[in-house]
């Protein structure tokens, strides 16, 4: 067609050790695709790639790639908590958004929120920024405050309760927009998620547009409140 079959080329830095030298089979420092999909995964060899700086020199070592694998099993296992939690949560069991408590409306702002700007950065390639915040949402807004928080309504509150379903709703909500965040960077853990879900494999997280963006859920007065709760509780 007389042009170039692609619209744009991303570029990344040279490959090297831990000491800054370059890979090769003479001095025996290279470290094999093959070996670490066979050690960790695909998903992690993945997310290692997505965390690096690729406009710097590429750095990788066997102490690297474990510390991937430690950022990997925080998403995972987020991602089993919420699985396992709305395990018997269904369509007629979704709470409507006006009646959800401050907190669950909180998680389900800040979850759209971090959607919108992986969208960006997806947009202009910033895979780093991309993985580092998801990391750091697992960690900090989930793991150390609400999924800290609701296990109280989760696990001693009635079935059908309203507290629980609550707590469903919001979390089903998160596990859908979490889902599709890291889709591009561990399509194998999406769709291994995706499939305990929806209980089958017909279907495909693939095959879903992102999840739409739900109206402004929180006064700046109610989102100030979460706030300094989370302060308190630092």
């Amino acid at each position: 067609y007389n042009q170039s079959p692609y619209k744009e080329i991303l570029t990344h830095g040279f490959l090297v050790d831990q000491h800054g030298k370059k890979m090769s089979k003479s001095l025996g420092n290279v470290i094999d695709p093959h070996d670490v999909a066979e050690k960790h995964g695909v998903d992690i060899l993945r997310l290692w790639v997505s965390m690096t700086n690729y406009e710097e020199e590429i750095v990788i070592a066997p102490s690297i790639l474990e510390r991937t694998a430690d950022s990997y099993r925080r998403i995972r296992n987020t991602l089993k908590f919420i699985l396992a939690n709305i395990g018997n949560f269904s369509a007629e069991h979704v709470i409507p958004h006006e009646e959800l408590p401050t907190l669950d409306r909180w998680i389900i702002d800040q979850v759209q929120a971090l959607q919108k700007q992986t969208q960006e950065n997806y947009a202009k390639y910033r895979f780093s920024t991309v993985s580092r915040s998801l990391i750091d949402f697992c960690v900090n807004d989930l793991g150390a405050f609400y999924l800290d928080v609701i296990k109280d309504r989760l696990y001693t509150c009635g079935a059908n309760s309203h507290a629980r379903r609550s707590a469903q709703t919001a979390l089903k909500i998160v596990f859908e927009s979490l889902l599709h965040q890291i889709l591009p960077i561990l399509p194998f853990t999406a769709e291994e998620a995706w499939e305990h879900h929806v209980g089958h494999t017909q279907d495909s997280p693939l095959l879903h547009v992102w999840p739409s963006i739900l109206a402004e859920l929180l006064t700046p007065q109610e989102r100030a409140l979460v706030n300094r709760v989370i302060q308190i509780r630092k």
